[in-house]
């Protein structure tokens, strides 16, 4: 029995030493395996900071990348070659130009010159609309059927009663669809309308849905005969179209009536669920040839997520009438704005500084977020000084964090430069608008930030004179009074500690 016990002593202590050796050679090949590596990923890094410096970005979204990637010498630059743009993208967004360019070559023949209209229409807007006209390819359009909505709750409720009166077709597109009672009431009329025949198409992000849609959305709609598409779903991997979202918000019904804006179509944007506060949003109803020209952004986006499954014929969806609500408005032209992450025009931002450099009296803005880059923001500083009243109004309660400390950064710069800045007090502000000199006004998905700016696809309206723009002014007057200025003074109690998180948030805001 001792001669057993002193065998099996010597088979564990054997085993206890091959172990150790075999853990010492794993620990020697992994070391000696470990700067041929480590040399292989820095210079990798070295080369993408170089590219990313070289390349034709904003400044300040390049030194994000820039400062990512030479703090991470092992890892940033592998992460940016997986994450950066690919040939297969550039061929994705070469098919999505495409069927843009079929889409507009199909548009609905506007051969009035608005110049020479009834409307009144100052020389500015002039300017503004033919630089629209140039780069997104719609000319601008009349509408005496246009309607601002300063609630979110009441764009849902006006865009749902639309929805039940569709004869043709109802075209959704949305970056947030949401379970909850706002999406169970259009659920309802939606599968009622596709049962009666009449065309249903959804279009929503994968990453703004990711969370929150029903659960098996789409095959449940396919059931109930609607037709649904993802926008870049969320894959296990990745890959720059991760990054790329498709932030755009409209509602199109008969090619006769469209909605656009800020708001989603969930329960928090009217105010039915409270997340952060009163959820203060807007949008905007319009008719006419501009409805036409948001419903053939609908169908070009639609064509391009078929990845030519599908050549839509434009001219079958032409609307047969105008069967738009009258509510007494006064003519007013409108341009649609269009904006991509690829297009070699940021047209966008382009807009934006074409609103402020070209005020005479004032511009004000309402935004989420504040993360700007130096051409917008040089704009605004030249229209300050220049005596120009630039207000921007933020929200008080944050929907993320880091996103506001972000935006606190700018803050001191801005009032040092004489623009005003605001804070809206009851909860959320959620809305993208921006007015200039009370005669041209812009409502839209845009968010004063990279990824609005840079990497996502969004829309507006610009609307030239009207009693729309004279409701968007007043709502501006009427937010006014429920926000807080912020002051200098204030900025200077700020702790040290507070201001250094600020400037890194700011840093890397483009990743936000």
């Amino acid at each position: 029995m001792l001669k057993n016990l002193t065998r099996f002593v010597n088979i564990i202590s054997l085993t206890g030493v091959l172990q150790i050796v075999f853990f010492a050679a794993l620990v020697y090949g992994l070391v000696m395996l470990y700067f041929p590596m480590a040399i292989v990923l820095f210079a990798l890094s070295i080369i993408c900071a170089l590219f990313i410096l070289s390349g034709n970005s904003n400044t300040v979204y390049k030194l994000a990348w820039i400062t990512l990637t030479l703090i991470l010498p092992m890892f940033g630059g592998l992460f940016y070659v997986f994450y950066s743009r690919r040939r297969y993208e550039q061929r994705l967004e070469e098919f999505r130009v495409n069927c843009m360019n079929r889409a507009l070559s199909n548009e609905l023949a506007n051969d009035d010159d608005i110049s020479d209209s009834e409307i009144d229409i100052d020389a500015q807007s002039l300017y503004i609309a033919e630089y629209l006209k140039n780069t997104v390819g719609f000319s601008p359009a009349k509408t005496n059927n246009a309607v601002y909505f300063p609630a979110g709750e009441d764009n849902i409720a006006y865009m749902l009663n639309a929805v039940t009166q569709a004869e043709r077709y109802i075209f959704l597109e949305y970056f947030i669809i949401s379970k909850g009672k706002v999406w169970d009431s259009f659920c309802d009329v939606l599968k009622k309308k596709a049962a009666e025949g009449i065309d249903v198409r959804i279009i929503c992000d994968g990453m703004g849905c990711m969370y929150s849609l029903p659960w098996k959305f789409s095959k449940k709609m396919s059931n109930a005969g609607i037709k649904v598409r993802m926008f870049n779903p969320v894959r296990p991997f990745i890959s720059a179209r991760v990054n790329t979202r498709n932030h755009r918000k409209m509602a199109i019904i008969d090619g006769n009536i469209a909605f656009c804006g800020g708001i989603n179509l969930a329960d928090e944007y009217a105010n039915i669920k409270e997340m952060y506060g009163h959820w203060k949003d807007s949008g905007v109803m319009v008719s006419g040839d501009i409805a036409w020209n948001m419903t053939l952004l609908f169908l070009s986006m639609w064509e391009y997520l078929g990845r030519q499954k599908e050549q839509i014929n434009y001219k079958n969806y032409i609307p047969l009438k105008n069967n738009s609500p009258s509510d007494g408005q006064s003519t007013t032209a409108a341009s649609v704005v269009l904006d991509a992450p690829k297009d070699p025009i940021t047209v966008s931002e382009h807009t934006f500084i074409n609103f402020i450099s070209r005020a005479e009296k004032y511009v004000y803005i309402t935004t989420p977020y504040f993360m700007c880059g130096g051409e917008l923001l040089s704009s605004m500083y030249a229209a300050a000084w220049s005596g120009t009243d630039i207000r921007i109004i933020t929200p008080y309660i944050a929907d993320k964090k880091l996103v506001k400390l972000a935006t606190e950064s700018y803050y001191r710069k801005l009032i040092e430069n004489k623009i005003r800045v605001f804070e809206y007090l009851p909860g959320f502000l959620h809305a993208k608008n921006i007015i200039a000199d009370g005669t041209r006004a812009m409502v839209g998905t845009v968010n004063l930030d990279y990824r609005s700016l840079y990497l996502h696809h969004e829309c507006g309206i610009c609307f030239f004179g009207g009693d729309i723009v004279k409701d968007i002014d007043d709502d501006f007057y009427k937010t006014f009074k429920q926000c807080r200025e912020i002051t200098l003074r204030e900025l200077n109690q700020i702790s040290l500690f507070k201001r250094t998180v600020q400037r890194i948030c700011r840093l890397f805001a483009p990743f936000f």
